[in-house]
This record gives structure tokens, sequence and C-alpha cells, in this order.
């Protein structure tokens, strides 16, 4: 195993266990899931095109793209592996955005857009 599909298997598996607490009532992420989700929902990123979802819809549809996608990252064939990669990094983008517009901290702020640096070179850092 090269080290690519190594990190890629490693941050496959953190978004398969970051989901988690979205979905399951594991005890006490989640509930400090069900509140986070509802201040993101005060700045949901597709609010600016009609989106709107409830905070509890939007905290599964997330959780299990990160599961699903994780899932897909770690273990799937290279080509599910890249559309996971590309889903995780608008997830990516779309925290970012939502922890700047909540006017988070810089070091929550700085998560999101280190693992998006990750996701990005995974995508392309063969290319530069």
């Amino acid at each position: 195993m090269g080290f690519r599909r190594a990190v890629a298997l490693a941050v496959g598996i953190f978004f398969f266990a970051s989901g988690l607490p979205k979905v399951v009532p594991l005890q006490p992420l989640h509930n400090k899931m069900v509140s986070e989700f509802k201040a993101f929902n005060r700045v949901f990123p597709l609010k600016h095109f009609g989106v709107k979802l409830e905070a509890d819809v939007y905290r599964t549809l997330i959780g299990v793209l990160e599961i699903a996608m994780g899932v897909l990252m770690a273990f799937g064939r290279s080509d599910a592996a890249w559309f996971s990669t590309v889903g995780l990094l608008t997830i990516m983008v779309g925290a970012a955005y939502t922890l700047i517009a909540l006017e988070k901290q810089t070091m929550e702020i700085a998560i999101p857009v280190g693992f998006g640096c990750v996701l990005f070179w995974l995508l392309f850092g063969d290319r530069y």
C-alpha cells in the first residue's frame, strides 16, 4: 500500500467516524452535534439559493454522506474513491463557510480547511 492510499484509508475512516455521532445517538457527541447543527442551520450555505432544511435533516444528511463517502474513500475502487473525495471536499468547503459565517475561532475553522487541503491533495496532488 502506497502513501497516498494509506492517507485515503485514514481520512476515509476519520469521516466514517465523524459521521456516526451525527446519525447514531452516541452520547455525549450526538447531543453536541444536535446543538451545533441548530446553529449551523442559521447560516446554511444553500439558503442563498432557496434551499431550506430543518436542522435535524441537515445533520442527518451530512452524517449519512460522511459515513457513505468515508467508507467509499477508504475501501472503494479508485473511481468511487475519487467521487467520494469530491463530495467530502464539497462538505469541507461548506463547513469552512459555515464556521466563518458563525465567526468561530480560527482553530475551529482550521480543521475543515486542513482536511480540505488533504482531500485536494488526494484529488490533484500528482498533477502538480
